[in-house]
């Protein structure tokens, strides 16, 4: 079964704004390089709130890139750059990342809200905002040589 991971924040000043992006562009090329990355996505919405959504081989793959790196040491700052901030883990026979507002209603089935300095309303209250019919996507590619070696591993004759 493939994992998925889909995130949402809202970004509390504009100032914080600029370290969050490069922090989450250099954030995707960790999860780009990770072994069991399968791909994907992250989007920028007008207003300041920011999606990711992953897609991983296992929870073990998932938690290592998780639990180390880049990811590891920016994942805390999410307490100060944001007064919102949920996310959702779940499970997927499918290996594609659903469409952004089937990722929202995922993580309203069960929300799981960051700890955060100083929360929005709609944070202490428990909504999951869904995403705005337009944003600016970009793609976060699985990495050629994950796709080589789990293709190397799958053959046969290697």
């Amino acid at each position: 079964m493939t994992i998925v991971v889909a995130t949402r924040m809202h970004i509390r000043r504009f100032w914080h704004v600029p370290g969050f992006l490069l922090g989450s562009m250099r954030v995707a090329w960790q999860a780009h390089r990770t072994p069991g990355f399968l791909g994907g996505r992250m989007r920028a919405e007008p207003g300041g709130g920011y999606w990711t959504l992953t897609t991983w081989e296992s929870g073990r793959a998932m938690a290592a890139f998780r639990d180390a790196g880049l990811h590891a040491r920016l994942a805390p700052m999410a307490a100060r750059w944001a007064d919102e901030a949920v996310f959702g883990i779940w499970q997927c026979a499918d290996a594609r990342a659903p469409k952004w507002r089937d990722a929202a209603a995922r993580i309203a089935e069960h929300p799981n809200f960051a700890p955060l300095d100083r929360p929005a309303v709609a944070h202490r209250e428990g909504r999951v905002r869904q995403p705005r019919r337009f944003g600016f996507d970009l793609f976060i590619p699985r990495a050629r040589a994950n796709a080589l070696e789990e293709a190397a591993s799958l053959d046969p004759a290697a």
